[in-house]
């Protein structure tokens, strides 16, 4: 579905920062599952990380009636990689291919994987090499850094029109998703298409099936 409106007003909110960690921290710390939009997240280093930037090896893919996927391995993991969107984001890569991933940490059941935001294959070797240098020397820091008061206030601070729209997706789905255009006209939210568009985009509703959005939780 592309209900993208010329000259619509981008509602996402402002992005956390995508810290560059290993795979295995991703698997190994406590997941923490927040209500509603609040992001989700891992505590690593005294760092609260809802979102990541690794660099792995492309070991299998995979596409399913619901979303498309791939695995990527750091050498210190491996972890799931989707996209609920289905627009071909992984289809021109293959095994083998280094790929360097910016998303989100979810988890469902016991299963952790990211959603993806960005993904973009690397062709320089030395790229590897300096990011894993580059996370060494991070992990070689004595005391963990503090987490920043402003942290903790972005990640309380949600848009109206993002929170109502969401709200209305999740209380008008039955368990067949939510009806694009019966969210619209209960939401009466203005622009209610651009705000859909901004929650697929930022990972916390995908389409179930044309037409039908589900919460992703």
């Amino acid at each position: 579905m592309n209900q993208n409106v010329a000259g619509s007003q981008d509602y996402s909110q402002e992005r956390q920062v995508a810290h560059k960690i290993k795979v295995k921290a991703i698997l190994d710390e406590k997941f923490v599952k927040q209500e509603g939009m609040l992001p989700s997240y891992i505590t690593h280093r005294g760092k609260k990380i809802s979102r990541v930037n690794i660099v792995g090896t492309v070991v299998a893919k995979d596409v399913n009636e619901l979303f498309e996927s791939i695995v990527i391995d750091d050498g210190s993991g491996s972890i799931s990689v989707r996209s609920f969107e289905k627009n071909g984001n992984f289809q021109n890569f293959a095994l083998g291919d280094i790929v360097l991933i910016i998303g989100k940490i979810r988890e469902y059941g016991n299963e952790r994987y990211i959603v993806n935001e960005i993904i973009k294959k690397i062709n320089d070797r030395k790229f590897v090499d300096l990011r894993k240098l580059e996370i060494n020397l991070s992990e070689l820091k004595c005391a963990p850094e503090e987490i920043k008061e402003s942290e903790d206030a972005a990640e309380e601070e949600i848009e109206t029109p993002l929170k109502k729209v969401f709200e209305i997706i999740k209380k008008l789905d039955s368990g067949d998703g939510a009806d694009f255009y019966g969210v619209v006209k209960d939401s009466g939210v203005e622009n209610c298409e651009g705000v859909i568009e901004s929650l697929l985009k930022m990972g916390h509703v995908f389409e179930l099936k044309p037409g039908k959005l589900k919460v992703l939780e």
